[in-house]
């Protein structure tokens, strides 16, 4: 599992200079705390193997290797002071082409199922393209279940990382399936999911403030 960090995305307020009707006022410089939003990904490799026309298989990460200070970098956020940590997006691609030509998938959903949690839900659904050569990253059709469980693991994972715990069930094992042709023919390729993350926390800037 590979986790990288993104630039920070917004600063969502900041105070300006005013000028009064009459005498121009003397600007203050004065702390302000403000939310700021960065982004994060982490991208999992998976292996699929199958025969005649399917594409199955599973593979188990622990999202507890998540480092949360790693992602948050230069931002100037504290880890106390992040208000919330969300999946905000989920793609794939082929990473290492089938070697058979014409290697095609289609029908392709991801369950997830997190560790002590239940069954597996619905991640994504509408998995298709080629596989025969190597892809770019492409916007998969996330479910509602699926992004609830993984946003639920995620505020466990910062409530633990906070009070320096450990994190209960922190390994999600993804299962996934589809159709793959050609036919008769072995299906062996590597491709990638990457989930897009959402870290928002609280700063404190200084300001211009003419009051």
């Amino acid at each position: 599992m590979r986790i990288h960090r993104l630039l920070p995305l917004a600063v969502l307020a900041l105070g300006g200079l005013s000028l009064g009707s009459g005498c121009p006022t003397i600007p203050k410089i004065q702390d302000r705390v403000v939310e700021l939003a960065v982004g994060g990904t982490t991208t999992l490799d998976f292996v699929a193997d199958g025969s005649t026309n399917t594409w199955s298989g599973n593979a188990t990460y622990d999202l507890a290797d998540l480092d949360i200070n790693s992602l948050l970098g230069d931002s100037g956020i504290d880890l106390q002071h992040v208000k919330s940590i969300t999946l905000s997006g989920v793609s794939y691609r082929v990473s290492v082409p089938d070697q058979t030509a014409g290697r095609t998938i289609t029908s392709g959903t991801v369950l997830a199922s997190r560790s002590g949690g239940g069954g597996p839900v619905t991640l994504l659904t509408g998995f298709h393209g080629p596989a025969d050569v190597e892809t770019p990253f492409t916007t998969a059709s996330v479910q509602p279940d699926g992004v609830t469980m993984i946003n639920q693991l995620l505020a466990d994972i910062l409530a633990a990382a906070k009070t320096g715990t450990p994190v209960a069930n922190s390994t999600i094992t993804y299962d996934y399936n589809g159709e793959s042709t050609p036919n008769g023919v072995p299906t062996h390729f590597t491709w990638q999911l990457k989930l897009d993350l959402s870290i928002v926390g609280t700063v404190k800037v200084k300001v211009l403030d003419g009051d």
